[in-house]
């Protein structure tokens, strides 16, 4: 009977402790955060534009499909056009133009790199450049303007990946085992 005793009241000082410990935890900013899954939809919100986004912790910013990707100058400053669509294909495509806002190196995927034996990383072209354009995007019910890269992602299954910068800004906690866990809900840009 005594060592019950004994026992319940370890269990209640541990329950204790953590229950300060967790306490403490759970008033931190990290707590603030939302839990999303490993993919959720989101929309490009200027033209309406759902897409299917996977969250991307291997990337630090976040990378958009688009296509007819072109940069040109509008007064002294360089802007980019370029082409993206929806997550549903109803046919419409959507033509959007942005100011450049920087041009990023980013790595090839292997499987997109094809070297011979004598070549050096350079020859071999393992970066590849792309530009880097403001969006407003809307995940579950904030919209944020995040920087997003534009590449070609026609041949992959998710148009979208929102890098760490971008889930950072939108307070995501990434659950792996779960999908589609809200379905986006925005009017206007939150800070």
């Amino acid at each position: 009977m005594k060592s019950k005793n004994i026992f319940a009241l370890l269990i209640v000082i541990v329950v204790a402790g953590l229950t300060g410990y967790l306490g403490d935890k759970l008033s931190s900013p990290l707590y603030d955060h939302k839990i999303f899954g490993r993919t959720e939809m989101g929309i490009v919100t200027d033209q309406q534009v759902e897409l299917k986004v996977r969250m991307d912790t291997g990337a630090q910013t976040a990378s958009l499909s688009a296509h007819d990707i072109e940069v040109f100058n509008k007064g002294a400053q360089s802007w980019v056009r370029f082409i993206i669509e929806p997550a549903r294909t109803d046919g419409k495509i959507h033509q959007l133009e942005r100011p450049l806002k920087r041009t990023a190196r980013i790595r090839k995927r292997s499987a997109d790199v094809i070297c011979e034996p004598e070549e050096s990383a350079d020859d071999c072209h393992l970066f590849e450049s792309r530009p880097v354009v403001e969006l407003e995007v809307c995940l579950g019910s904030q919209t944020k303007l995040i920087e997003v890269t534009l590449a070609d992602r026609s041949s992959f299954s998710y148009p979208m990946l929102l890098g760490r910068t971008a889930m950072e800004q939108f307070g995501v906690l990434i659950d792996p085992t779960l999908v589609y866990t809200t379905k986006p809900k925005c009017d206007t840009v939150t800070e």
